[in-house]
């Protein structure tokens, strides 16, 4: 544990970003990188360099891209001057620049001003630029610069004690030799690197430049992001991973309550550590909440966040339960199986397996699941959410299930030792009897409670819900609730749409779950009016609406009107109840 802490320790303070970025010009000032500033000043030349193309007038023109290295970086580019450098025609490349406009009066950058003297005295300087002020930072040798042309390969370093170093190869090759150093401090955030090209009339279209490249560590100002959080259940601890490399001084602390809770800890790598609760703080199948604090990245950034460390309980039998199955899906669906977790605790279901009735076996991934929600298993969820209005996007899990035969099928869920977590046998015939199609609709479990088992226990999903519930509460699903019929509120309705009265609710709860409903509204006379709720399969609670509307959608007249509920379920049981509701006059 201690090599392996000092290893960490030393990859900290020697490890530097692997953040880089590159540009030969070979494809243009958009892409791969994009270049702004006088851009139409500049063109991407046959030979693939930069070059300048500037107007016809003396002048100042630039182009710079997005780059923000600045501390432990470095630098590199190629360039041309075709011409002999002089007051009026020299080159500043902006290594680290406070604005994207870098001739903006309150700048503040380190650029390299490459001539700009005269004859043998032009140089490589480098320089640190605050708004109108300047100050040379490292003073190249004289000379290097001048020349007519004047071809350079330059490459510039910053370590994080703030030392600059120069090199340069005077005949545009990498046999670099030191040219100037230096000690300067400043820290700002750089939003640019750049090329600026002071130029006379007739110099306006040589300055060239190739070959950048940019490496190296940045200015961090952001606080290290928590990116993941996995339990290790062999450790009793969770494993937290961040975004960036911590300063291995950081000592993580938990604070709710007012009381602060500081947990055994190990650094894993330089960008996680895993945190141990060894004192079983946490109870098996809960979650603990509390304000992480005391992590810094190397920078000193800090970061302070609310934290949820979830121990969850490994599956047993009936934590979790397979609570809907569709295995005839529409000819361009495909099936489901939905797990719902019927308990209190927060559960691991890891390699677990489906198995069908031919021994065909997948192996899940591993879930989490909190307490009482679903989760979906199929091969494609856009599949299943196209058909079904009540899907919930976040509770899909991709799984190439074993294949589910439309007429008869097991589905058999096993734990990591082949022990049966749940096991659910299926023919067509379960389906309610005055279904006209079967296809796309699933079965759902009544009870979560009750053995899967049980032939009552699943019902056809009623055909108001879609067909399917997939992630969402079963359409048959039972309350607990007394058993009652029908309610009607208002008994009295004024058709229009000023808001009072204009229509009628009408709440049914099924004698028993997995029978049909069907509600028609008849005239005093016996006539037919429409029809609220076809026959078929119904949700064990639901709601019809009446707006004093026929079947064509046309007003009815004043009057009284009968609603009529009829109740069938297939062990025989046959209820019908008359109610009556009045229109009235506007």
């Amino acid at each position: 544990m201690i090599t392996r802490y000092l290893s960490i320790v030393l990859l900290f303070f020697s490890l530097t970003s692997l953040a880089q970025f590159q540009e030969d010009f070979s494809e243009s000032l958009t892409h791969p990188h994009q270049w702004q500033g006088d851009s139409s000043y500049f063109r991407i030349n046959t030979d693939e360099q930069l070059q300048s193309n500037g107007p016809a007038a003396s002048g100042k023109i630039f182009l710079q891209t997005y780059s923000n290295a600045l501390t432990d970086a470095s630098w590199s580019f190629w360039l041309k001057l075709n011409f002999e450098s002089s007051t009026s025609n020299y080159t500043k490349v902006f290594l680290a620049a406070s604005s994207a406009n870098l001739l903006d009066p309150q700048l503040e950058a380190y650029y390299l001003k490459i001539g700009g003297l005269s004859g043998s005295k032009d140089g490589i300087d480098l320089y640190y630029q605050k708004g109108t002020s300047q100050t040379l930072v490292a003073k190249g040798k004289e000379g290097h610069a001048a020349g007519n042309p004047v071809t350079l390969r330059i490459k510039v370093l910053r370590d994080r004690q703030d030392q600059w170093q120069v090199y340069s190869d005077t005949l545009g090759g990498e046999n670099f030799q030191l040219e100037s150093s230096g000690i300067h401090p400043a820290v700002f955030t750089s939003e640019a690197f750049g090329f600026l090209c002071v130029h006379s009339s007739t110099r306006r279209t040589n300055f060239y430049f190739d070959d950048l490249k940019i490496e190296g560590g940045f200015v961090d100002r952001e606080a290290p992001q928590l990116v993941s959080q996995v339990y290790q259940r062999e450790q009793n601890g969770w494993l937290l991973s961040f975004n960036e490399a911590l300063n291995p001084l950081s000592v993580p602390v938990f604070q709710t309550g007012g009381v602060s809770y500081t947990f055994p800890f190990q650094w894993i790598s330089t960008t996680s550590a895993l945190i141990q609760d060894t004192s079983s703080l946490i109870k098996e199948g809960t979650a603990w909440t509390g304000e992480l604090t005391g992590i810094r990245d190397r920078w000193g950034n800090t970061k302070s966040e609310t934290l949820q460390l979830i121990k969850p309980k490994t599956v047993q039998k009936g934590d979790v339960v397979i609570n809907e199955l569709l295995f005839n899906p529409f000819s361009y669906g495909v099936d489901f199986v939905e797990l719902y977790n019927v308990s209190e605790w927060y559960i691991e279901l890891k390699a677990t397996k489906l198995k069908n009735q031919s021994g065909e076996e997948v192996l899940l991934p591993q879930i989490l699941m909190e307490p009482h929600v679903y989760r979906v298993l199929t091969k494609d969820s856009n599949a299943v959410m196209d058909f079904y209005s009540l899907s919930v996007g976040g509770t899909f899990v991709p799984v190439n299930l074993p294949v589910f035969p439309d007429d008869e099928g097991e589905v058999v869920w096993l734990n990591e030792t082949d022990d049966s977590i749940d096991f659910f046998s299926y023919t067509q015939s379960m389906h309610h009897p005055l279904l006209e199609s079967k296809e796309g609709v699933s079965l759902e479990r009544v009870n979560a409670h009750d053995p899967s088992q049980w032939l009552q226990n699943w019902q056809s999903a009623s055909t108001s819900s879609g067909g399917a519930t997939p992630g969402y509460i079963n359409s048959q699903a039972e309350s607990g609730e007394s058993a009652g019929w029908l309610s009607i509120e208002p008994h009295s309705i004024s058709p229009g749409i000023d808001g009072y009265r204009n229509y009628s609710t009408i709440r049914y709860t099924l004698p028993k779950t997995g029978g049909s409903l069907r509600l028609d509204i008849f005239s005093l006379q016996g006539n037919w009016i429409c029809s609220l709720q076809p026959s078929g399969p119904a949700d064990a609670h639901g709601m019809c609406i009446w707006n004093g509307t026929d079947a064509n959608l046309q007003p009815v007249s004043t009057g009284l009107y009968l609603i009529v509920a009829e109740f069938f379920h297939p062990d025989g049981a046959h209820l019908k109840i008359k109610d009556s509701i009045s229109v009235l006059l506007r």
